[in-house]
């Protein structure tokens, strides 16, 4: 990717030197500022293709597809292609092992990713069992959620503290289970999960150009499972990965999840990193996610080497792994 050639090729003014431009970038009119701003205040990275705006912070991202896209009108899809940043998607299966280990060693790689922006969790979410401040005084609403999704009372402590859980009363994410989500001890973004039944948005994620990476780039848990184990599970959700793995921890089970089925070519990067680190690897979808598993399968062994696929057991009577009691869970292991 070559960052002056795509705007070149765009037509897309830029100056490469003056007061906002940083050393190595050039900068453009930020679009999101529209005419306001007329002094080119969003820079570009020239390795990197990370951009963001001087006069706003929202306005910042890690793929530059997305600010081509806003730039010029193309689609995503066309301005992926543009940028040769979906160029993994379109890679043959017996190509893919070119492909991570070009990923691997290439500019773009996590363990070279130095200039990342930082963010932090709002103050408005709460800790609930945080140091001088009684259980009680948590809003039971939170509690009984955490509850009827089949985390039992006195585990809640423990199962907070793991996971860094949050609960916010205020706000854009209000009545909400806070669920951070973290990538090499670093905060990425997050998740917001209504306690309530008849919500009509059940999650809701931190906007892109407010996060680090966002939700569907991530993999759940991914920290706790570059520790290793023993059998490492694969499951859509964040509170089905934490189901699996806070109550089989200790069998040498470890869970991280998805978020989405596409395995989107950050997502891969993570699972390569994983290689060697679990004897047995398992995917454990939703009820009913045939096609979905076999076709998660085939993006994952390129990366894994032998991948399992189980389904949920309909002696079970749970309709997804966040649905498993404590002592189901337990009982996982690599025979299921």
């Amino acid at each position: 990717m070559n960052v002056l050639e795509i705007l070149n090729r765009y037509n897309i003014d830029y100056v490469d030197r003056g007061n906002n431009v940083a050393k190595g970038n050039v900068n453009v009119q930020c679009p999101w500022c529209g005419e306001d701003d007329h002094s080119q205040h969003l820079g570009i990275n020239l390795e990197t293709g990370m951009w963001g705006c001087w006069r706003n912070v929202k306005h910042r991202g890690r793929k530059l597809y997305r600010l081509l896209a806003k730039l010029t009108g193309l689609s995503s899809a066309e301005a992926r292609r543009a940028t040769g940043e979906g160029a993994l998607r379109a890679v043959q299966q017996g190509d893919m092992e070119r492909a991570v280990q070009g990923l691997t060693e290439g500019p773009e790689s996590i363990a070279e990713r130095t200039d990342s922006p930082v963010i932090q969790l709002y103050p408005t979410f709460r800790e609930m069992y945080a140091p001088g401040v009684h259980p009680m005084q948590a809003e039971s609403r939170f509690r009984n959620y955490l509850v009827a999704r089949g985390f039992p009372r006195h585990n809640h402590k423990r199962l907070v503290h793991q996971y860094d859980l949050r609960y916010c009363v205020a706000g854009r994410f209000s009545d909400r289970l806070i669920i951070p989500i973290y990538e090499n001890g670093k905060l990425m973004t997050w998740i917001a999960r209504s306690v309530y039944k008849d919500a009509s948005l059940r999650y809701l994620a931190l906007e892109e150009e407010e996060s680090v990476k966002q939700v569907k780039d991530c993999l759940y848990n991914y920290d706790a499972a570059m520790e290793g184990g023993d059998v490492l599970f694969f499951v859509e959700g964040a509170l089905d990965a934490m189901k699996i793995d806070f109550y089989s921890q200790r069998n040498g089970v470890r869970a991280v999840g998805l978020f989405n089925m596409n395995l989107e070519a950050e997502q891969q990067e993570l699972v390569n990193n994983l290689h060697g680190r679990f004897l047995k690897h398992i995917i454990l979808l939703d009820e009913g996610q045939l096609s979905q598993s076999l076709d998660l399968q085939a993006r994952l062994e390129p990366l894994l080497g032998h991948v399992l696929v189980r389904f949920m057991k309909p002696e079970w009577n749970a309709k997804d792994p966040g649905d498993l009691t404590p002592r189901q869970v337990r009982r996982l292991d690599g025979r299921i």
